[in-house]
């Protein structure tokens, strides 16, 4: 098969996040089973077409994310009168096939939810108080209203509060070009639970296909056993923000800290900017934990090539994202034989399976937390069987014997749904 992934994110140029990590795996493992895999994504840098693991990578030098859609339409059409592609991959993120979805409507594509800009949007913005959700409410009505009777389409309330015209746009068009993709797939049964409801998606085009994964021989071969030494090292990994839990995560450290006198803890990501107070996040968990400054690491944002080191010397891994598709970081947790506390809003209840490969609480509780924290600090045992447990789930779970299979059968899937779409 002939498969083509069109996104913006794609390393080492551009390899932002999660998408950048997924694509390059997908690509190289569907390269490695006999496929013709083309790629085609942004540069920083260089612009050209160029051997990669077995796959081609188109590059061009973008303007930005918000361009890109438009620009890679050049580059993919010459490229289309060369070969022909039996199948198109973009992410719903900024659409970025969206122009060539709708440029080339005689082939298939396939949309891959990753996480949608207006559920960005909703977990990172403060809670608003009840007079400002009443006026929200009503400004809503009359913008639905005027755009009905103009007969013009209209946002759902969630992106119509989104706070500047662009992101409202953005999120338009992500909805669209989800909506007109012959086939949506998603990692967890949460994303494509939200996008079938919100986006008011057809069942039957929707399919969950966990994100392939290989691990690194450096995590694979950590140790799950305790270690020789009496500390216990708590870490999160991730962007210090507040959709990722941040903010609820603080209290927790005090009371666990104060509690456990062995407890170390270490935070290794990028930090946002806080948004109440202005400060950035390692600047407000200074602040507030400054009593117990001597057992806390911000480390910061690191190169991938690094990460191994740090999780083969962490005893506990905590990610209490409010929501949370399916995250690398926990897969690479997990890959490293880890105990994990993860949450139970999103894909990670089904990644830790909800007690077998780790805890799950809520988010929103720091009891929960705290006493998810108390139990692993105190069972070595089970932290061991945890993080054994976990180590299975990726290796059987997510492996290309497992996805590739899955994947080659949805898009013969696609083409199909296609072929009914256009008779």
């Amino acid at each position: 098969m002939r498969i083509a992934f069109i996104s913006y994110e794609f390393p080492p140029d551009t390899a932002f996040g999660g998408i950048a990590t997924y694509v390059r795996q997908a690509a190289r493992l569907l390269a490695r089973s006999g496929n013709e895999v083309e790629v085609f994504t942004a540069s920083t840098e260089r612009h050209g077409s160029f051997p990669e693991d077995g796959c081609i990578v188109h590059r061009i030098l973008s303007a930005g994310r918000d361009k890109f859609a438009l620009e890679i339409c050049e580059v993919f059409g010459q490229r289309l009168s060369e070969v022909e592609f039996d199948v198109v991959e973009s992410p719903e993120y900024f659409a970025d096939g969206s122009e060539i979805m709708m440029r080339h409507r005689h082939i298939p594509h396939v949309v891959k939810l990753h996480t949608p800009s207006s559920l960005i949007h909703e977990l990172s913005r403060p809670s608003a108080c009840w007079r400002k959700r009443l006026v929200a409410a009503a400004r809503y009505t009359k913008y639905a209203i005027q755009r009905r009777m103009s007969r013009q389409e209209t946002l759902d309330r969630d992106d119509w509060e989104l706070v500047s015209p662009s992101l409202q746009r953005v999120a338009m068009a992500e909805r669209n070009a989800t909506r007109n993709a012959d086939l949506v797939l998603s990692p967890s049964k949460s994303l494509a639970e939200w996008a079938i409801k919100r986006w008011k998606i057809e069942k039957r085009r929707v399919q969950v296909i966990p994100y392939p994964y290989e691990p690194s021989q450096e995590l694979l071969s950590a140790s799950t056993g305790p270690k020789d030494n009496e500390q216990i090292i708590l870490g999160y990994f991730g962007r210090l923000e507040r959709r990722k839990g941040i903010d609820n995560l603080i209290p927790v450290l005090e009371t666990s800290l104060r509690k456990h006198p062995k407890l170390q803890v270490r935070l290794v990501g990028k930090s946002q900017t806080h948004l109440e107070s202005g400060l950035t996040y390692d600047s407000l968990i200074r602040k507030a934990l400054s009593e117990f400054a001597h057992r806390i690491e911000l480390v910061g944002n690191v190169p991938l090539d690094t990460i191994s080191a740090l999780y083969r010397d962490t005893d506990i891994c905590i990610f209490p994202s409010l929501w949370e598709n399916f995250p690398n970081v926990c897969l690479e947790a997990m890959s490293a034989g880890r105990a994990i506390i993860g949450s139970r809003n999103g894909g990670m209840r089904e990644m830790l399976e909800d007690g077998c490969c780790g805890l799950v609480v809520d988010p929103n509780s720091t009891l929960a937390m705290e006493n998810a924290i108390d139990e692993l600090v105190s069972d070595p045992n089970k932290r061991q069987a945890f993080g054994e447990n976990a180590r299975k789930k990726v290796i059987h779970s997510y492996s290309s014997d497992t996805i590739v299979p899955q994947m080659l059968e949805a898009y013969q899937q696609a083409i199909a749904l296609h072929r009914g779409r256009r008779t």
